[in-house]
Order: structure tokens, then C-alpha cells, then sequence
């Protein structure tokens, strides 16, 4: 990286720092900031997918009902990157919302699913004082047949960890089996596209998307909810590849696994 193109990132971090630094003026900047990345995102992309016109998987995407509602709460950074997974859950789960952080309208419909007196809400993250899915299902079983949402910060892991932990102290943080999540593997359905330091089974990060997946399946989802969004995981990983001029790896084109 040339010293000229180090210092602008050096600036646009700080720009982007004092933007979330919260104080009533920040957050107006935030939401116009917000507001141009979702007019002008990363060039002539599909705004169905985030991939580049001509990649466009929208068509060969698989979309299913699901009975828990997800939310997906998604961090700036990640918007129209190709990518995203958050996106493919998004199109993939009928029941589902997609929302920018600090897009003022957004914000406000996450506010809006915190007060619902008829949903259960859970964040779909880790911790020590996280509950399993075991012990959350019986809250809801508790609750006298309310629905259920799970909140999802979609981020880097720095990013969406502090993203849960701004959601309401009174929301469950709900974890995962390691083995719900990775179901064996030893790397994420991610792995060819985007690199983590460590393996998979030493950090314990996987996708937003294999999460989700494995969330909805502890909860009774039927398998074809985890199929389809896996299917479209699969497929945007193969034409993310594609993009970047380098092979496919799971075959979801026909002729394209090497």
C-alpha cells in the first residue's frame, strides 16, 4: 500500500471514529454518511445480492419460510461488500429485516422490535453469561406462545461485538455447540473467500450466515431452512471467487469445482 493511499485510510477512520462517537450531531452525520453508502454502494452492484451486475445469483437463490423472525443488524463496514453473508440471510429467510447501523429509519424500526410486547427477543452471541439455545427455548416455552426474534450484529468480530454490546441488557445472549456450528468441518463455508487468524475450531468464528443456520436449527427450524441458507452461501462464495478471477470451489455453476 503506497503512503498516500495509508494516509487516506488514516483519515477515513478517524472520520469514521468521531462519526460513532454518539453525540446528536455524530449521529446526524452517521445517518447521511449511512444514506450515501446505500445510494452509491461500492459501484454497479445487485442490490439483491451485492455481488457485480454480471455475477448476479439472485435468480439461483433459494428463499424459505421460517417460523423464528431474524433480524439482521449490519455494521457499515460490511454493507455491498460481496462478500456479506448477512444479505444472502436476508434473501434467504421470508421472515427477516435487514438493518443499517446508524440509518436513522433503521434504528428506528430496531427500537420498534425491542418494544413488540409479543415477541421474545434473544442476540444471537457468545459470552459466559450466554444461554444455550436449550435454556433459551424454555424461556420461550414460558412465555405463554409468543413469537421469537434474534438479533444478529453483522460486523467484523471487533465490530459486532460492540455492536451486542449496545442491544438491551434485558435481551438473552444466546451461544451455540461448537459442534451445531461447525458440524465437524474445520473451516467455515467462508474459508476460500475471506481469511481468520487461526483455524476455525481455535478462534470458534464462523459466518454470520453458518450461525444463523445453526441457531434456527437448535430452535426446530426444519433442515430445509439451514439447506437453502447454506445452498445460497455456497453459491455467492463461487461467484465471489468468480469476480475475483479465481476459481470456484464448491460447484454450484455447472463445470465450475476444480
Amino acid at each position: 500500500m503506497g503512503k498516500a493511499k495509508a494516509r487516506q485510510m488514516r483519515v477515513r477512520c478517524q472520520e469514521i471514529a468521531e462519526l460513532m462517537s454518539g453525540t446528536e450531531e455524530n449521529d446526524e452525520k452517521m445517518h447521511k454518511y449511512c444514506e450515501q453508502l446505500m445510494a452509491h454502494s461500492r459501484g454497479p452492484r445487485c442490490l439483491g445480492c451485492w455481488l457485480m451486475e454480471e455475477n448476479c445469483m439472485c435468480e439461483a437463490s433459494l428463499c424459505v419460510d421460517n417460523a423464528t423472525k431474524v433480524v439482521v443488524h449490519i455494521h457499515h463496514g460490511e454493507w455491498a461488500r460481496s462478500s456479506n453473508t448477512g444479505i444472502s440471510i436476508h434473501r434467504t429467510l421470508k421472515n427477516s429485516e435487514l438493518c443499517l447501523k446508524g440509518h436513522k429509519e433503521h434504528q428506528a424500526r430496531l427500537q420498534e422490535i425491542y418494544n413488540d410486547p409479543d415477541m421474545v427477543k434473544c442476540v444471537l452471541w457468545p459470552g459466559e453469561t450466554a444461554l444455550t439455545v436449550s435454556e433459551f427455548k424454555k424461556s420461550v416455552e414460558e412465555s405463554g406462545g409468543k413469537g421469537v426474534v434474534v438479533l444478529v450484529p453483522d460486523g467484523s468480530f471487533r465490530g459486532a461485538r460492540k455492536m451486542a454490546s449496545k442491544y438491551p441488557q434485558e435481551f438473552p445472549r444466546v451461544k451455540l455447540s461448537p459442534m451445531s456450528v461447525l458440524e465437524g468441518k474445520k473451516v467455515c463455508l467462508m474459508g476460500p473467500v475471506r481469511k481468520y487468524g487461526g483455524s476455525e475450531e481455535e478462534t470458534g468464528r464462523v459466518s454470520t450466515l453458518e450461525a444463523v443456520a445453526a441457531f434456527l436449527t437448535e430452535m426446530g427450524e426444519s433442515e430445509k431452512v439451514a439447506e437453502a441458507l447454506k445452498h445460497n452461501m455456497r453459491l455467492k462464495m463461487d461467484m465471489v471467487l468468480k469476480q475475483k478471477h479465481r476459481p470456484m470451489v464448491y460447484g454450484t455453476v455447472q463445470g465450475s469445482k476444480t
